[in-house]
C-alpha cells in the first residue's frame, strides 16, 4: 500500500474492478447453475460465492480443484439448499461450480498468450522508476 499512498485513485480504480471481477464469477456461477438445473438463486450464490472463492485460495490443491467444488457444495448444505434437491439437481451443484474452473482457465489463456508474446525491457523500466522516485 505505500506505493499507492500517493495515488489513491489508482487504488481505489484497483479496488473497484476487482469487486467488478468477483461479481463476473458469482454470476457465472450462477449462471452455469440455472444451464444445468440446478435450481439456485441468485441469493444463494451471493451468499456462498466469496467464501467459495477463498478457498479456492488454500494451498492444498493445484488451482484449488476439488476445494472449490466442496466449499460450494458444504456452504450451500449449511443454508440448507442441498437437504431438498434431488440427486440430479446436486450433481448440477457440484457441476456448476467445476465449471467455473474451466471458464476461468479459457478465459485466462488469452491473458497467457498476451502475457508470453508482449515484449519488453523490465530493467529499462525499472531504471525510469527509480529514476522518478529519487526525483519526487
Amino acid at each position: 500500500f505505500t506505493i499507492y499512498s500517493k495515488k489513491k485513485k489508482s487504488l481505489l480504480t484497483a479496488i473497484l474492478l476487482g469487486l467488478v471481477v468477483y461479481m463476473f464469477w458469482f454470476l457465472t456461477y450462477f449462471v452455469n447453475s440455472l444451464a444445468l438445473g440446478a435450481g439456485l438463486t441468485l441469493a444463494d450464490v451471493f451468499k456462498v460465492g466469496p467464501m467459495t472463492q477463498i478457498a479456492t485460495m488454500i494451498p492444498l490443491s493445484i488451482a484449488g480443484i476439488g476445494l472449490r467444488e466442496g466449499a460450494f457444495m458444504g456452504l450451500l448444505d449449511s443454508l440448507g439448499v442441498v437437504q431438498g434437491a434431488s440427486s440430479a439437481a446436486r450433481s448440477a451443484m457440484m457441476l456448476s461450480a467445476t465449471m467455473v474452473y474451466f471458464v476461468s482457465i479459457s478465459v485466462n489463456i488469452f491473458g497467457a498468450i498476451i502475457f508470453l508474446t508482449r515484449r519488453t525491457d523490465y530493467k529499462r523500466q525499472m531504471e525510469e522508476m527509480r529514476k522518478s522516485r529519487a526525483g519526487n
